[in-house]
């Protein structure tokens, strides 16, 4: 289960976390060159998915895409990736008119085997962040 996000332009620590079932599934494209990590999950029972890009060589920084069928409709989103240890982060920007942009920070991480942490953060122009996703996503047994 996955609590639901805040829309974008909007941090609202104060509301109570909604829950989602999410799948997950990584893949390679690109001839091993693009990994992949497509998930779905709902918001209002009306079904949602995402996929991000990310190279398969990165070893410590470079650049992935983002896209959410709910939080970036139609658009994407070019992001800054960088990796520590266990954790993947990746950071891009959105516009939030009439203000500046805020930022959008994703990270990955499998500190325990078989499984994958995904968080999402929302951050303000002056750098405060919101919790906006948490999702822990593990093997399905057959």
């Amino acid at each position: 289960k996955v609590p639901l996000p805040t829309a974008p332009s909007v941090i609202a620590p104060q509301e109570p976390a909604r829950e989602t079932i999410a799948t997950a599934e990584i893949s390679s494209r690109a001839q091993g060159q693009i990994l992949t990590l497509a998930y779905t999950w709902s918001f209002d029972s009306q079904p949602q998915d995402g996929l991000l890009l990310i190279p398969a060589s990165l070893s410590t920084s470079g650049q992935a895409v983002w896209i959410d069928s709910w939080h970036m409709q139609s658009g994407v989103m070019i992001c800054q990736a960088a990796l520590a240890g266990s954790v993947l982060s990746l950071q891009g920007s959105y516009a939030a008119p009439p203000g500046p942009d805020w930022a959008w920070r994703i990270e990955l991480e499998s500190a325990e085997p078989d499984s994958l942490q995904l968080r999402m953060f929302n951050i303000t122009p002056d750098g405060e962040e919101a919790l906006a996703v948490d999702a822990l996503f593990s093997p399905i047994q057959t």
